[in-house]
């Protein structure tokens, strides 16, 4: 049943720009009144909004879960919401979609997108929500991580880098600082952007400081004696949410690790070669987008592949595998780990596990 979903997320996204296109074109048929609702500029941003529904729904489709994609138009609703987009005018796009689809597609591929519609057009008639503010006072560092993220967004990066380095000075751990601290203001600048409450350039220059003071940071709290084990990890694509990876690597390089920290872009030939010729013990890839699952798939398929790599252990993490509690084992990764933390737990367990398979196998 799974290759049958798969198939279909495959007919969907060959021909995504083209679906778009008529989805788009039947909108604007049936509602001449947008041309003057969303002006000039509204045609072109309704093609691209429409290219990513389809995106998104191809990758869900492929991974059999209706789930992601109502989760992803969750998201979706809202940043449309904070742009001033209607939602009557988000469930035409959405019922543009289903007709064009039922169209386009045949047999069971339409039956199955059919349903992943069904739900998601259902979904779209409630009004659209958006996710809470992500620093609780009654979180650990909660105050440290307010004055960190009013200096963010102020675009003070002196007084960021104050407050941060004045912290460990007192005795704060830096492995605190990066899970009370980087995550949850990473995390609140996503959010604030998705509620059109901050630009760009104030997210770009956030995660700018964040990555530099990390890298500051991470050498100086790391383990006086080093173990005997790699690390490589890699976002998937084009993913730009690098940080969550990184402060997951770096705890791993605080653990006492090897780690390797390629970001985003590398090719699944070039990773799969990269990890052949470091011999990692674990291999970590990270997908904040639902659209970017196949791309994770591509990747552990491209190391699987290769004899030299079959020993590595896969930990995933990100978003979609947040949603769907099974989702790594569709990936063929090892194990999922939902925070820095977490990653780091798993890790040691999977790790633990192998070396006593080995172990096992090999001859007394």
């Amino acid at each position: 049943m799974h290759a049958i979903h798969q198939a279909a997320g495959r007919a969907i996204d060959e021909h995504r720009v083209a679906l778009a296109e008529a989805v788009v074109a039947r909108q604007y048929s049936l509602r001449p009144e947008l041309v003057s609702r969303y002006g000039p500029d509204g045609r072109a941003r309704c093609l691209q909004d429409t290219e990513h529904h389809l995106a998104n729904l191809s990758a869900a489709v492929a991974a059999s879960s209706p789930a992601l994609f109502v989760d992803y138009l969750e998201w979706a609703r809202s940043v449309l919401a904070a742009s001033d987009v209607r939602d009557e005018d988000v469930e035409g796009n959405l019922a543009s979609l289903q007709e064009v689809l039922a169209a386009a597609l045949t047999g069971e591929h339409a039956e199955i997108t059919g349903r992943f519609l069904k739900e998601a057009i259902q979904c779209s008639r409630s009004p659209a929500r958006f996710p809470p503010f992500l620093i609780s006072g009654d979180e650990p560092l909660a105050a440290l991580a307010g004055d960190y993220l009013r200096a963010l967004l102020g675009y003070d990066r002196r007084e960021a880098t104050r407050q941060i380095l004045d912290a460990v000075a007192s005795g704060v751990p830096v492995a605190d600082i990066y899970l009370h601290v980087f995550q949850p203001c990473q995390r609140e600048v996503g959010r604030l952007w998705q509620a059109r409450q901050v630009s760009v350039a104030q997210e770009h220059f956030g995660t700018a400081v964040t990555q530099s003071l990390m890298a500051r940071l991470t050498p100086e709290a790391g383990p006086d004696r080093r173990i005997d084990r790699r690390v490589v990890a890699a976002s998937v694509g084009d993913e730009r949410h690098e940080v969550g990876l990184r402060v997951v690597t770096d705890f791993f390089e605080m653990s006492g690790y090897e780690t390797l920290f390629l970001g985003a872009g590398t090719p699944a030939p070039d990773l799969a070669r990269t990890v052949a010729d470091r011999r990692p013990d674990l291999l970590l890839i990270s997908a904040t987008m639902v659209a970017h699952l196949p791309g994770v798939g591509a990747l552990i398929a491209a190391v699987r592949d290769r004899e030299e790599c079959r020993g590595v252990t896969i930990l995933v993490g990100g978003h979609p595998f947040d949603v769907v509690p099974d989702l790594w084992r569709q990936s063929g990764a090892d194990g999922y780990a939902a925070d820095a933390k977490g990653a780091l737990v798993e890790a040691e367990r999977l790790l633990a596990a192998r070396s006593v398979g080995e172990q096992a196998d090999t001859p007394s």
